[in-house]
């Protein structure tokens, strides 16, 4: 289930979000194939992730750009440990829980 839920969520973004993958990765200095990675470097230095990371989100939806670093960083194999630093404390990046749907409506409750 973890696979499928994985290759659903790297799928979305490839094919919904790829813009914001590839100023993540361009940002970095990361080569791709639009916002694809062959490899990854072992680490990153520190001020240039948080310098892409606010950019971002300055840019993108906060919500899109949350989902996209915790997605990266478990799929991550080289394991950044200042991006795991970055997700556990500032607080733009926490996930949240989806708004609950209005019974009667079926859509977004309203406040």
């Amino acid at each position: 289930l973890r696979l499928a839920a994985d290759n659903l969520i790297r799928t979305w973004l490839l094919k919904k979000h790829a813009p914001l993958l590839i100023d993540f990765l361009n940002g970095l200095g990361i080569a791709h194939e639009n916002g694809v990675v062959g490899e990854l470097p072992p680490t990153v230095e520190e001020a240039a992730l948080i310098n892409v990371i606010e950019r971002l989100l300055a840019q993108y939806p906060p919500a899109v750009v949350s989902v996209y670093l915790h997605a990266f960083n478990s799929m991550n194999e080289a394991g950044w440990t200042n991006l795991d630093a970055l997700l556990a404390r500032d607080p733009r990046l926490t996930l949240q829980p989806a708004p609950a749907a209005c019974p009667a409506h079926g859509q977004r409750c309203p406040g």
